[in-house]
């Protein structure tokens, strides 16, 4: 098997493996805080688009305008962000900004910039992975700062937001990089070693989802709704 089959292959598993977190968040569903709820919609969407795309892939059609998907549910992450912290106004603020700024990349790149062409949108991946990134890195700082204030379901939360980091940092990269790596035959290695490494991270954070999911419904039973 060459690199190529090996890249192709590993993140076809990287892709079924979201549904171990689905599967049981399924279970827990009605029990858990809205901003979980909407966590376990966005990892939802994001496996039917690589479902999608891979059914795509396989029958030989182009299927680079589901990048358009990705930033969106870029955003649905960050509205699940958003009534993370129910009293916190300045973090909602800035939660809210976040979600402005990231439909609004999406919209330039959709009608001003690739338009409905099938392209990669790297101008909307590139703006709302680096401001997803950015917003969870603030929650799980927020988090970390005032854990004696918040919750024990609270503070499991932020074994999601380290999952979260974990995948979406080597995407950021790889998003960014991948432009400068087509574009010659000699750089291909590159991209798939690369890519491999975004695989191996999503397998590693969706355990951490899978094991935050489940762990979190028994402590609902005596925290907050």
């Amino acid at each position: 098997m060459n690199l190529t089959d090996f890249s192709i292959y590993l993140g076809y598993w990287a892709e079924v493996f979201t549904l171990v977190p689905i599967i049981i968040g399924l279970f827990f569903f009605n029990k858990y805080r809205l901003s979980l709820k909407l966590f376990w919609i966005f990892l939802l969407f994001t496996f039917l688009t690589d479902f999608t795309s891979e059914i795509l892939r396989w029958n030989e059609f182009r299927n680079y305008f589901l990048n358009y998907f990705y930033s969106l549910w870029n955003c649905l992450l960050l509205i699940s962000l958003y009534f993370f912290f129910p009293s916190n106004i300045p973090f909602k603020r800035y939660t809210f900004c976040s979600i402005l700024v990231c439909i609004f990349f999406l919209l330039v790149d959709l009608l001003l910039v690739r338009g409905f062409k099938n392209q990669i949108n790297y101008l909307s991946l590139i703006a709302t992975n680096f401001i997803t990134f950015l917003n969870i890195l603030y929650t799980f700082i927020q988090i970390v700062n005032f854990k004696e204030k918040i919750n024990l379901t609270t503070s499991i939360f932020s074994y999601v937001m380290l999952g979260l980091i974990i995948s979406i940092s080597p995407k950021l990269v790889f998003v960014i990089f991948t432009p400068f790596l087509l574009e010659t035959a000699l750089n291909y290695p590159l991209f798939f070693q690369l890519q491999n490494l975004v695989s191996f991270f999503s397998l590693f954070s969706l355990s951490i989802f899978s094991w935050a999911l489940y762990i979190m419904y028994p402590k609902f039973r005596t925290s907050f709704q």
